[in-house]
């Protein structure tokens, strides 16, 4: 689920011109926010871009939800089994 909607997510330019984001950004993506977050925000994805692009100056994100500014899927189960059951082994 992560990944379809991740297929939807273009990112805009300064100069207005916008772009799907690619494979290895979808990997970075999943890994450095899905990973570490429970929920993941329009403002985490654009903190995340400026860090790792910064020569592409992305000025916004399209494809999530405007009532609410985050991604609805979640890698949530991922969390639970890591801080319920994993947590003595991985730390």
């Amino acid at each position: 689920m992560v990944f379809n909607e991740l297929t939807k997510i273009r990112y805009v330019l300064e100069n207005n011109k916008h772009f799907a984001v690619d494979t290895e950004m979808k990997m970075k993506i999943f890994e450095m926010l899905f990973k570490k977050n429970r929920k993941v925000t329009e403002k985490q994805l654009l903190a995340f871009f400026d860090k790792e692009y910064p020569d592409f100056h992305i000025t916004k994100v399209m494809g999530l939800d405007r009532k609410k500014p985050e991604f609805n899927s979640s890698y949530a189960t991922y969390h639970d089994l890591k801080k319920n059951c994993f947590s003595g082994i991985f730390g």
